[in-house]
């Protein structure tokens, strides 16, 4: 191994141990956000607006929703003032019973975004934003035909 080979990891190593590492309590709010790689915009019209918005709603659970894209469009053809997304009365119920995490409140902006969060269950954080995040990934992925990350 070479002396600049040796330094790097030792800065590496230095780094890692100064890491903040932060323990996520149960019932306690959290300001989550998140930029896109390299300041990449993220949100380029309302259909991606829509489709986040989608993602924080309705993934606080662990339900399943097959079809994402017919509850997003159908709110995308609704009156501005009284947009809805068509989800049944029991799923809603069957979330609010069984989040992981309690948004209360968000931001979305061009190119990041800001949650406050409740954690209800422990590792519903780590679990709600790993779910959100791929999702939307993928569908930004498809959907611009490109690959890799996006946050």
């Amino acid at each position: 191994m070479s002396d600049t080979e040796c330094l790097t990891n030792r800065i590496r190593l230095k780094e890692w141990k100064d890491m903040r590492t932060i323990q996520i309590s149960i019932d306690e709010c959290y300001h989550i956000y998140n930029r896109g790689s390299h300041k990449r915009i993220t949100f380029h019209n309302d259909a991606d607006y829509a489709r986040f918005l989608f993602l924080i709603l309705f993934l606080q659970s662990p339900i399943v929703f097959d079809q994402v894209s017919r509850p997003v469009r159908s709110f995308l053809k609704r009156n501005v003032k009284h947009r809805v997304f068509d989800i049944d009365e029991e799923d809603i119920l069957e979330i609010v019973r069984g989040r992981y995490v309690e948004l209360i409140s968000f931001c979305l902006m061009p190119n990041h975004f800001h949650l406050i969060l409740r954690e209800t269950q422990e590792g519903g954080t780590a679990r709600y934003m790993q779910r959100v995040l791929n999702g939307y990934t993928k569908y930004y992925n498809t959907k611009y035909e490109t690959s890799g990350h996006l946050f």
